[in-house]
């Protein structure tokens, strides 16, 4: 788990993929690992996520899944490979599944986040992040400065700036990242700008 944390801190940033078919996922991830990121996840809402997963992690990339709503999603995504998963909510049953891959519940209150770390994730994700806005992960820390938060759910180029200095230790960008209409005509030059651009940001001092 130490591992898993040193590098979502070291990256800063959580691609997030979300695509209209298991080929799109696998081209949205090829990119993002060519381009450099190591901390991506497959969306599971998208068609085929599972069948994209399993092809990804054959070919030796090291992704996750998202959207994990239930213990049997987890389930089943860890048999297709998932090195992580992250979840929308605070589900226990789900959490449990640390004792396999690393964790990422989503959580807003208080009450959730710390009942979140009690279960020893290495990570916990505030969201949605643009329905509190950065203040409310500054506010947090103050309580809890031990805690490691993930912002996703309304992060953009233009705001993420804002979540880090207010204390996150990385960011999740979906659309922001990989817009649809590059996913559906496959234009790896503009994502790769696009990533390389963000990551770099994000990685600077």
């Amino acid at each position: 788990m130490k591992a898993f944390l040193e590098l979502a801190k070291r990256e800063r940033l959580l691609a997030v993929i979300r695509g209209e078919s298991p080929e799109q996922a696998i081209f949205a991830a090829e990119t993002a690992f060519e381009s450099g990121l190591n901390f991506v996840e497959v969306a599971l809402t998208t068609p085929g996520g599972l069948e994209a997963i399993e092809h990804l992690r054959r070919k030796g990339f090291p992704i996750g899944a998202g959207t994990v709503l239930s213990r049997e999603d987890g389930e089943k995504a860890i048999l297709a490979g998932a090195t992580f998963l992250v979840s929308p909510h605070f589900d226990p049953s789900i959490c449990a599944l640390i004792e396999k891959v690393p964790v990422i519940p989503g959580a807003a209150t208080p009450t959730e986040i710390m009942a979140a770390h009690k279960m020893g994730v290495p990570l916990i994700k505030v969201f949605p992040s643009s329905s509190f806005g950065a203040g409310h992960i500054r506010m947090l820390r103050e309580p809890f400065p031990f805690l490691n938060l993930l912002c996703t759910g309304g992060v953009c180029e233009e705001n993420m700036g804002d979540y880090l200095d207010a204390g996150a230790v990385a960011v999740g960008l979906a659309s922001a990242l990989f817009p649809r209409s590059e996913l559906r005509q496959g234009d790896a030059a503009a994502l790769r700008r696009r990533l390389s651009r963000i990551s770099e940001a994000l990685r600077l001092p």
